[in-house]
């Protein structure tokens, strides 16, 4: 029962977070904008605090909602398994290795902004994948596949995400957060093996780490080959919201002239 406690409230403790955090950001324009994901702020003003606090801001409740919803069904295994300390160990470590990617791909995109917990939950479902590889996971709460297979699929289209940038997700982030929590299990699987009941499949290891070592290595070294972004993308959308945002609640005379000329062309390329 005391065990059952100790999950319950690392759980919540880290959904309530979100909650309080995403809340306040909701009804905070400038608190939002002070704490969110910003190129420029991180790479120019050095504020680097953004890279920890956008991960417990979201965009709106649905994005919260579906975030935390996730977090919370695969939590459990890890917290149970490794214990809290080293559950919130992998929490915080893909949320922020999740940004470092994220940082990496737009590093050339000063006006890039995001917001989430994307990636610290990647690293979560990855991470619990590893330690239940027999485990399956339901699609639209009917359709259920196994969990290797599922990280396959979402490893193949993060890739395919970050390439194409043709969508407003963070995919560098899930991806980032992804890897994070295979790298943070497999680093307590060699320091502290009494702690796992099981064999690691390496075979599971090598089908979620190869594609990603292969894609960043092309990142790094021949990003013309990946032609990450080469359309702007998700840049450009995440400027889009922010215009729209600060027009709608300071007004649209709170723009400068070329803020203005900026909406106008991406409310054509964006708009409705």
């Amino acid at each position: 029962m005391e065990q059952i406690n100790v999950v319950d409230a690392v759980i919540w403790g880290v959904i309530g977070l979100n909650v309080l955090i995403s809340y306040k950001g909701f009804q905070d324009y400038y608190f939002r904008e002070k704490y969110l994901f910003h190129v420029g702020s991180i790479i120019g003003r050095k504020d680097y605090l953004r890279m920890v606090s956008s991960g417990f801001l979201h965009a709106d409740w649905m994005h919260l909602g579906f975030n935390m919803f996730t977090f919370h069904s695969f939590a459990k295994v890890i917290i149970v398994i490794l214990g809290p300390v080293h559950a919130l160990g992998i929490y915080f470590v893909s949320l922020l290795l999740g940004n470092l990617l994220s940082l990496y791909v737009h590093r050339n995109h000063a006006e890039y902004r995001a917001l989430g917990a994307s990636g610290a939950v990647s690293g979560m479902v990855f991470a619990s994948i590893l330690l239940f590889p027999e485990g399956e996971i339901g699609l639209y709460g009917a359709f259920f596949i196994p969990s290797w297979i599922y990280a396959v699929f979402y490893t193949a289209y993060s890739i395919y995400g970050i390439k194409s940038q043709s969508d407003n997700i963070g995919h560098e982030a899930h991806l980032g957060g992804a890897m994070a929590g295979v790298f943070s299990v497999l680093g307590l699987y060699f320091i502290a093996p009494d702690m796992f009941l099981f064999e690691m499949k390496w075979w599971l290891v090598a089908v979620m780490v190869v594609p990603t070592a292969i894609f960043l290595y092309l990142l790094v070294n021949h990003p013309d080959v990946v032609n990450v972004g080469g359309k702007g993308g998700q840049g450009s959308w995440a400027e889009w919201r922010r215009l729209q945002t600060k027009a709608s609640i300071e007004g649209k005379e709170s723009l400068s002239l070329v803020e203005r000329l900026k909406l106008g062309w991406l409310n054509k390329k964006y708009g409705d």
